[in-house]
Order: C-alpha cells, then sequence, then structure tokens
C-alpha cells in the first residue's frame, strides 16, 4: 500500500490532533500493541494507561502499556486513529476500532467493516 502525496500532507496535518473520545480515550479504549499480535485488539483496561500527543491509551496488560511507552511511533494508529478510508476523501470520521489493518508495520483503521473492505 503506497500513500499518495495527499495523504501523506493529510496524515502530517491530523497528527497534531488525534480521534480522541469526550475524555481523551483512544481507539475507543482498544490496546494499540495488541493488534500487533496475533491475536489481534483487545479492549484495554485503565489501570494500564499512558498518554500520547494528549491522547490517553488503555492497554490489556502492562508489557504492552510498557511497550508503547518505548516507542508510541510504532503502535499508534495512522492519520490520527482517524478512518483512512476518510482521510482519502478529506475528512475526519471516527473509526470502529475492530475495523483495521497492518500494513507496512503501521496500523490503519476505518469506519466500518465494509469501508476496510473497500
Amino acid at each position: 500500500m503506497k500513500m499518495s502525496k495527499f495523504l501523506k500532507r493529510f496524515a502530517a496535518a491530523v497528527a497534531v490532533a488525534f480521534s480522541t473520545d469526550a475524555n481523551d480515550l483512544a481507539i475507543h479504549g482498544y490496546d494499540a500493541v495488541s493488534y500487533f499480535t496475533s491475536s489481534g485488539p483487545a479492549k484495554g483496561k485503565a489501570k494500564y494507561s499512558a498518554s500520547y500527543r494528549d491522547a490517553i491509551y488503555h492497554f490489556s496488560n502492562a508489557a504492552n502499556r510498557d511497550a508503547f511507552r518505548e516507542n508510541p511511533e510504532k503502535y499508534a494508529p495512522q492519520f490520527g486513529g482517524y478512518c483512512a478510508m476518510g482521510v482519502a476523501l478529506n475528512k475526519k470520521l471516527d473509526v470502529d476500532p475492530t475495523a483495521w489493518r497492518v500494513v507496512d508495520g503501521k496500523l490503519y483503521l476505518n469506519l466500518n467493516k465494509q469501508v476496510q473492505a473497500k
């Protein structure tokens, strides 16, 4: 998956503002590191949390939290956690944390599984 110049510019623009809920929680409380494991996305717990770029991330265990703290750029979702398809349409859309894909070591989220299939 190659990113167009437009997507790279848009990614840089949204990088300063991550998609969060009213409590600054990112990815609807899902564990960002869990997307990179064979088991896939898991809901995080508030007792294992870390912040990155003014967003709060929850993790399913201390090891995942610590891995995120060591290298948040590796695990944080691309496009500020907004829907990857929405970015292509120049829109900031919320995501379904279960509609995801890791491509070239980067996490991409989508609005829903129908959008992800496209």
